[in-house]
């Protein structure tokens, strides 16, 4: 069984927005806001249509793309069908001592 994120309970299917308006922003913050977490979400597809696999840490270090944003994002791929979520045997450990999941582009998998 596959593990709920917060973002799984959210109602709305696969055309959710990327930004989640939990602060109550309005206006043109909230409209920047809305921006950037699409751009976000653009960039961080891009990194994953080179076929590699990748924790948020790794998409994070090489996007500078702060952590949070990283994790929302990738939740929010998966759950629009462009990600897909490696099981237990792709964990890898990360550099702040934890086991990691990883993520691919789910073009490149098989079947």
């Amino acid at each position: 069984m596959t593990q709920q994120s917060l973002f799984d309970i959210i109602p709305g299917g696969n055309d959710r927005k990327s930004f989640y308006n939990t602060i109550k922003e309005t206006g043109i913050t909230l409209q920047k806001s809305e921006s950037d977490a699409n751009s976000q979400e653009n960039i961080i597809l891009k990194v994953f249509e080179s076929g590699e696999k990748f924790t948020p840490l790794a998409i994070e270090r090489l996007t500078k793309i702060n952590h949070d944003s990283v994790k929302r994002a990738i939740t929010n791929l998966t759950n629009k069908g462009k990600l897909i979520k490696l099981g237990k045997e792709e964990m890898i450990l990360e550099s702040r001592g934890k086991m990691n999941h990883r993520w691919q582009i789910k073009d490149t998998v098989d079947g």
